[in-house]
């Protein structure tokens, strides 16, 4: 089923934020969000995932599961990395150590959080979303805080685990938008 959005209106207090925007992604594509800061591009997500809704417009999301890697990165400071994927997840352990492994994280199993740098930190927070057993993966600046050499082979890594999901990618970077290979870019 694709998803949809059609005509989606917000505003927060006096402030419009998204206005008669509409955009599609069919099973398994890519799209791009892009965008100035303050333009939408988390609010459009955050309506997405159900977390609010809009003032006006029609969402058709897929059923099931949908997965986020959000631009905070909410890790539970008392859970150690590999804990943090599979209480969110529900995945096993394999899974857990292979995708810290592919998000050049192994041998951080047993470190808890704080002790990461904010790069280490946005690699587990994306491959806790990477853990979810979802159609669709939503992406809000996934790779922010990578330096390029590390950022194309995190995308890399991505692109793997997500060659049969929806993904909707927020970001800055028209490069990003390459590297993931979206189909479709819409611009807030």
């Amino acid at each position: 089923m694709p998803l949809a959005l059609n005509n989606i209106c917000k505003s927060f207090g006096e402030k419009p934020v998204l206005s008669d925007f509409s955009m599609r992604a069919e099973e398994g594509e890519r799209v791009c969000i892009l965008g100035p800061s303050g333009g939408g591009k988390t609010t459009l997500l955050n309506i997405i995932a159900g977390l609010i809704s809009p003032d006006s417009g029609e969402a058709e999301l897929p059923e099931g599961r949908i997965s986020y890697v959000f631009q905070e990165y909410r890790l539970l400071p008392w859970l150690t990395a590999e804990e943090n994927i599979t209480a969110a997840s529900g995945c096993d352990r394999l899974l857990a150590r292979e995708l810290l492994a592919a998000m050049e994280l192994g041998g951080e199993e047993r470190n808890y959080p704080d002790s990461f740098s904010g790069g280490m930190k946005q690699r587990l927070n994306i491959a806790r979303a990477l853990a979810f057993d979802s159609a669709v993966i939503l992406m809000d600046e996934p790779f922010k805080g990578l330096d390029p050499e590390l950022r194309e082979r995190i995308i890399e890594q991505v692109d793997e685990y997500c060659r049969s999901r929806t993904v909707i990618l927020v970001t800055h970077d028209r490069l990003e938008c390459e590297m993931m290979r979206c189909t479709r870019i819409y611009e807030l």
